[in-house]
């Protein structure tokens, strides 16, 4: 809802990417919740690990992209976005501390350094989303066949996914 008014409706057709921020000082992620909104993309904001799992795992739509701080109490950052990866294999990752250096070169997510502006913020958000569809992409163009696969049954939801190679990437359609 833009402006105020309740009766303003977005009729865009292709959703705006969900965004799940994930940091225990209040303030980044109020923040960032109010730049990233401003943009509209979809935020979701949670405070530790395991409150952006029940959030992610509650919400209606896929995670496209997490912004999580390296160090959270509970789990880290890393475990997060291993975990998220499990329901979302596609996640973009967009890790951000205040410590100088960012996650070790085990992982190729994108790093941004705290503290951080608005426009940093939205560059690199533009920039991690851009990736993931990239590698998606490239993952897809490698492959001679792309196949998907739609299985239904009345005993269960129904279920999609894109086999490429030995790579398989399986969504749930709730329906």
């Amino acid at each position: 809802m833009k402006g105020g008014c309740p009766d303003e409706v977005d009729n865009s057709d292709a959703p705006h990417p969900t965004i799940l921020v994930v940091n225990d000082n209040d303030l980044i992620g109020s923040l960032a919740q109010e730049f990233l909104h401003d943009q509209d993309y979809v935020v979701l904001v949670a405070t530790d690990g395991l409150k952006a799992l029940e959030l992610a795992a509650s919400y209606e739509r896929p995670v496209d992209l997490l912004l999580t701080d390296l160090e959270l109490p509970g789990m880290s950052g890393l475990e997060l976005a291993a975990n998220l990866r499990a329901i979302y294999p596609a996640l973009a990752v967009l890790f951000m501390s205040g410590r100088a250096e960012g996650p070790s070169d085990e992982t190729s997510d994108s790093f941004l350094p705290k503290p951080f502006g608005r426009k940093t913020l939205l560059h690199n958000v533009r920039a991690a989303l851009t990736i993931s569809s990239d590698s998606l992409s490239e993952e897809l163009g490698r492959s001679q066949e792309a196949i998907l696969r739609v299985e239904l049954s009345p005993q269960r939801p129904a279920t999609a996914g894109i086999a490429t190679g030995g790579t398989s990437r399986w969504v749930l359609i709730r329906g």
